[in-house]
């Protein structure tokens, strides 16, 4: 329970933290608690790498969703939060 603890704080704390190092003009969040569209993709790849071990480098920076609705972030953007992704991840035990 404990090491799943130490992941979550992890997984909650360390890529806004690697975001903020690298472009803090990017805002992850739209008012201060819930999440931008940045932010949710930001969530989405630290969910993704986690869950399949897998880097988030090259990943689409639109996304198709459920609904058939595109989100997106600019290809830069997208690249720099990947970046921040992958670098949170390989921190996490």
């Amino acid at each position: 329970m404990r090491r799943l603890v130490i992941v979550a704080v992890l997984l909650v704390l360390l890529p806004p933290i690697a975001v903020a190092q690298r472009d803090p003009s990017i805002q992850l969040y739209a008012d201060g608690l819930h999440p931008s569209i940045e932010g949710a993709y930001l969530a989405s790849l630290v969910v993704y790498g986690r869950l399949l071990g897998k880097a988030t480098k090259g990943l689409p920076a639109p996304l198709r969703l459920r609904s058939g609705a595109t989100i997106s972030v600019s290809v830069a953007n997208a690249a720099m939060l990947q970046a921040a992704a992958d670098s949170a991840l390989a921190t996490m035990p």
